[in-house]
């Protein structure tokens, strides 16, 4: 009998020796793939490139953007400074058209282009 219950300790033994090293095995695999590094989901990774192409386009229409607010600020001052040179060149009398439709005010003889006086009072706004 003594040589059974030698036997049934010896396996106790085993068996804990065998739970020690199955519980040290998890823990170093445990550790192991915490050092690795997690492997991305695809998905993920093409929906991250996706939003760094869209913020880098966005970027560059913001540019594109402010560079033409820019132009469009040059333009509209150059626009008012022609718009008040016209005004300086303009006479304020009224056409005066005759028979054949010539401007005897300002002496223009041509029926198109219309009087620049007149044009010239019409892109200011103003009374032909």
């Amino acid at each position: 009998m003594d040589d059974d219950l030698l036997t049934d300790d010896l396996l106790t033994q085993d068996h804990k020796r065998l739970r020690e090293y199955g519980t040290a095995l998890l823990g170093a695999w445990r550790a192991y793939q915490e050092e690795q590094p997690v492997v991305p989901d695809l998905g993920d990774v093409l929906a991250d490139a996706a939003k760094a192409v869209a913020d880098k386009e966005q970027r560059e229409l913001r540019a594109q953007l402010e560079q033409a607010r820019s132009i469009a600020v040059g333009l509209e001052n150059e626009a008012a400074r022609l718009r008040d040179l016209v005004a300086d060149f303009t006479d304020p009398d009224p056409c005066h058209y005759d028979h054949h439709g010539y401007c005897q005010a300002h002496f223009w003889f041509q029926t198109e282009p219309a009087c620049p006086h007149r044009r010239a009072r019409e892109l200011e706004g103003g009374a032909s």
